[in-house]
């Protein structure tokens, strides 16, 4: 890994606490104007976790620094830390010079560490496309904005879909050289943010008239709660690659300066970012869901049907019925990728969000593709959904939110892992464009599945083909 280390030192201690600070279960950071730096995270069952500064650690006498080896001199304080003297008490020790005047005590320890901020990052996360490092592998930073394990997991996610599509043979090669570029991206950012956060944590607060030069505590602050989103995942905005269908003529700059990419179809919605998540009502059960809790993260891509006001727009309804039978019939990409045997929604699924109120829209007003059949007649109620308002839970605005005209529509495709991969408009014209953006790495199926033996007429010990089955 490339990148440097500090002489900065941290203890971590997870514990009931005894105290009378009145923030213990919030998240918050005491910056203190001698002693250091906490930060408070509440955990589950009474348990808080502290991130402790030690400004005074114990180090091995036996180690020198590079000036004492080339001075011939005997370690200094500025040795290796000596981690077997770092125990619950002496954190807990640190912990109460920093939360005074309050007091705090601690039970049922859980765990406990010290470690050195570092902040590296590998150059490279492959090897021919054939051999991957993830996670702690190829980046470290300071553990403090919870980044280690959130960021470790987003990297494996990213990765993994990515393999399940080439291994499966759905998809180039190619598309493993993606994993790279977009999070070694995200892991530099995320360093940057955490090498100033550290720094933050670990300096001495502004103090007007005796430390003019101290941490500011308001821009302390806005780094603090930057810290949420980096944790979320939430602000990470992919490079456009055979994934990301970045089109120049919707590049734009926030207010932040960077550069966006957003089709005004969609015009809250960030090509390359995550999708987010908004409440719709289901056209069958009038029952009010978060489309992502209908996206589960089963290696699908999703291609989502904002097929506006049907029942006001003549012309709308003209482009659902052609959308439908362009699914339904043989030229249909959905038809191409799908190995035969698999259900038709098991590679790429069309879910459909119209904005008429549910009930001046029958079921039987949307062409069969969007409500497809198994062999056996079985009908997939769970594909439409409205955006209106639902018994008991309001309504959830998701047109709004998404930046989506309920009078034009559009049609946005999302990845796997949740990401925006391409905004297009509704009809024939805008399902040739998405079909273009996956001729760009999906491959037909090969060969046909393995079909599985009825076993009665009525299918029931069926057996159903998993998704991205072969």
């Amino acid at each position: 890994m490339e990148g440097e280390s500090t002489d900065y030192v941290w203890g971590v201690l997870d514990a009931v606490p005894l105290t009378n600070f009145p923030d213990i279960r919030h998240r918050c950071a005491i910056h203190s104007a001698e002693n250091g730096s906490i930060m408070v995270i509440p955990r589950e069952q009474g348990v808080v976790r502290f991130y402790i500064q030690l400004q005074e650690t114990p180090r091995d006498p036996n180690t020198k620094t590079e000036s004492e080896k080339e001075a011939g001199t005997e370690a200094t304080t500025k040795g290796r830390v000596d981690r077997s003297q770092i125990t619950p008490e002496f954190i807990l020790g640190a912990a109460q010079k920093i939360f005074a005047p309050y007091t705090i005590d601690v039970r049922d320890i859980r765990w406990y560490t010290a470690y050195q901020i570092g902040q590296r990052v590998s150059p490279s996360w492959h090897k021919h496309n054939r051999v991957f490092i993830s996670g702690d592998a190829c980046h470290t930073h300071s553990p403090k904005a919870g980044q280690g394990m959130n960021t470790s997991m987003m990297d494996t996610y990213n990765l993994g879909w990515k393999l399940a599509w080439v291994c499966k043979g759905l998809a180039d090669q190619k598309i493993l050289a993606t994993y790279e570029d977009e999070r070694r991206q995200n892991a530099y950012d995320l360093i940057n943010f955490d090498h100033k956060l550290s720094r933050l944590f670990s300096g001495k607060p502004h103090l007007p008239g005796q430390n003019d030069d101290g941490v500011s505590l308001e821009e302390f602050r806005k780094v603090f709660e930057m810290g949420k989103a980096f944790a979320s995942g939430c602000i990470i905005d992919y490079n456009p690659s055979c994934l990301e269908a970045k089109s120049e003529k919707y590049a734009q700059k926030d207010q932040f300066g960077d550069l966006k990419y957003i089709n005004p179809l969609a015009s809250k919605t960030t090509i390359g970012m995550r999708f987010d998540s908004a409440q719709v009502v289901s056209q069958s059960e009038a029952t009010p869901h978060y489309i992502n809790d209908v996206m589960p993260s089963d290696g699908r891509f999703r291609i989502l049907n904002f097929a506006g006001d049907i029942k006001k727009s003549p012309e709308l309804t003209a482009k659902l019925q052609e959308l439908g039978a362009y699914l339904e019939s043989d030229k249909s990409f959905i038809k191409k990728y799908t190995p035969a045997g698999a259900k038709i929604d098991s590679i790429i699924e069309v879910l459909t969000i119209h904005a008429s109120p549910r009930v001046d829209v029958e079921w039987e007003d949307f062409p069969a593709a969007f409500h497809p059949k198994d062999k056996f007649l079985r009908e997939d109620y769970w594909k439409i959904y409205t955006d209106d308002q639902s018994h008991h839970h309001g309504h959830g605005h998701a047109y709004e939110k998404y930046g989506v005209d309920p009078k034009v529509g559009a049609l946005i495709v999302v990845r796997p892992d949740g990401y925006v991969s391409h905004v297009a408009p509704l009809g024939l014209e805008g399902i040739e464009d998405v079909a273009k953006f996956f001729e760009g790495f999906a491959l037909p199926a090969a060969k046909p599945a393995e079909t599985v033996e009825e076993v009665d007429q009525y299918g029931v010990a069926e057996v159903p083909l998993p998704v991205l089955a072969l």
